[in-house]
């Protein structure tokens, strides 16, 4: 089973990689007046 897995160190890779992504794309959002409106329109 364990060789179908990814290694701990690049599950760790990812895990970090996804996280920064998404705190990226969040400050993106929060400082672009025109994003936050597309957000906003998902939200209703």
């Amino acid at each position: 089973m364990s060789k179908y897995l990814p290694t701990l160190e690049k599950i760790s890779q990812e895990v970090i990689a996804t996280a920064i992504a998404v705190i990226g794309v969040a400050w993106l959002v929060s400082r672009v007046p025109a994003l936050k409106a597309l957000v906003k329109s998902y939200d209703s």
